[in-house]
């Protein structure tokens, strides 16, 4: 997803049996791309924000959950959905 996103996303609205025009999804694509969001968080706020926290979204790097989260709690995490992570692919 992170290499083509629109791609994937065209492929799931496929899949769904939904019409997609590529033009809409690269225009979805772009509408929710990390710093159009950051930004609007920034200039707006973000409803679903945390109480205690600074920030909504974070730093919006792919994989920048290993610098996070603790060993325990990403085991925790895989503990707890384990199930969904093996259907979805997830190593």
């Amino acid at each position: 997803m992170t290499v083509d996103a629109a791609g994937a996303l065209l492929r799931v609205a496929r899949y769904l049996g939904w019409a997609a025009e590529r033009e809409a999804v690269e225009r979805a694509v772009a509408a929710t791309r990390f710093d159009a969001l950051s930004a609007a968080e920034e200039q707006y706020g973000f409803h679903e924000r945390p109480i205690k926290a600074v920030r909504f979204f974070r730093r919006g790097i792919a994989g920048g959950w290993r610098d996070a989260l603790t060993p325990a709690q990403a085991d925790q995490i895989e503990r707890d959905h384990a199930t969904v992570m093996a259907r979805l692919g997830y190593a």
